[in-house]
C-alpha cells in the first residue's frame, strides 16, 4: 500500500510517500481500502516532535474513510 511515512520529527519535507506492506487485521479490527485521509492536529504534533512515546518510523493518516475489505472475527 502507499503511505505517508515519517522517520523522525522534522519539517514538512520529512513526510515521505512510500510503499509499505499491507497491514494484517487482528480479530476485532477491520482493514479498509482508504478512499480519503487527512492529517489532524495530533499528527501535526507528531511531525513537530511534540508528541511523546512515538515509535519510528510512523505511518500518518489516522483519520480515514473507505471500504471495509477484511474483518476477521466478524
Amino acid at each position: 500500500m502507499k503511505a505517508i511515512v515519517l522517520d523522525a520529527p522534522g519539517p514538512v519535507e520529512a513526510l515521505q510517500l512510500r510503499v509499505v506492506p499491507d497491514p494484517v487485521p487482528q480479530p476485532g479490527w477491520v482493514l479498509i481500502e482508504v478512499r480519503a485521509a487527512g492529517v489532524n492536529r495530533s499528527e501535526l504534533h507528531t511531525r513537530l516532535g511534540m508528541a511523546e512515546g512515538m515509535v519510528w518510523p510512523r505511518v500518518l493518516g489516522l483519520e480515514a474513510a473507505g471500504v471495509v475489505v477484511d474483518c476477521p472475527g466478524g
